[in-house]
C-alpha cells in the first residue's frame, strides 16, 4: 500500500492528519452547530404544532359558539313569535269585549233616548192640544161673540181633539 501511495504522491501521515481533522471538524460542528440548530428546529416544530393545535381548538370552540348562538337566536325568535301571537290574541279578545260593551251601551242609550223622546213627544202633544183648544175656544168666542157654556165647551173640546189627532 505504501507503493500505491507513493505512485500517486500521497503521504500517509498527511492523509491521516486530514482524516483526524475531518473527524474533529465533524465532532466540533456536531456539538457546536448541529445540536443547537436541531434544538432550535425542534423548538420551532413544537411551537408550530402547538399553534396548530390551539388554532384547531379555537376553530372548534368558534363552531360550538356559532352553533349555540344560532340555537339561541332560533329559540329567541320562537319566543318572540309566541309573545306576539299571545299579544294579538289578547288584543283581539280585548277588542271583542270592548265592542260588545260598546254595542250594549249604545243599545241601552238608544232605548233611553227613545223613551225620553217618546215622553217629550207626549208632553209636547199635550201642550199643543191644550194650546190649540184654548185658541179654538178664543176664536170661537170671538166669532160667535158669546160665551159658550162649560158643557158645550167640553163637547166642542172633544170634537176638536178628534179632528186634530195626529
Amino acid at each position: 500500500m505504501t507503493e500505491l501511495f507513493q505512485k500517486f504522491g500521497i503521504e500517509p501521515t498527511l492523509v491521516l492528519a486530514q482524516v483526524i481533522n475531518f473527524v474533529l471538524l465533524v465532532i466540533v460542528l456536531g456539538v457546536l452547530v448541529y445540536k443547537p440548530i436541531m434544538r432550535i428546529l425542534d423548538a420551532r416544530r413544537e411551537k408550530i404544532e402547538k399553534s396548530l393545535k390551539q388554532a384547531k381548538e379555537l376553530e372548534e370552540r368558534l363552531t360550538k359558539v356559532e352553533e349555540e348562538i344560532r340555537t339561541r337566536r332560533l329559540e329567541t325568535e320562537k319566543e318572540a313569535q309566541q309573545v306576539v301571537s299571545e299579544a294579538r290574541k289578547t288584543a283581539e279578545k280585548i277588542k271583542a269585549e270592548i265592542l260588545t260593551h260598546t254595542e250594549e251601551d249604545q243599545l241601552r242609550l238608544k232605548s233611553e233616548y227613545v223613551k225620553e223622546l217618546a215622553l217629550e213627544k207626549e208632553k209636547m202633544l199635550e201642550e199643543v192640544k191644550g194650546y190649540v183648544m184654548h185658541l179654538s175656544f178664543l176664536i170661537a168666542e170671538k166669532v160667535l161673540e158669546k160665551k159658550i157654556s162649560e158643557e158645550t165647551r167640553a163637547e166642542n173640546l172633544e170634537k176638536t181633539i178628534q179632528k186634530i189627532k195626529f
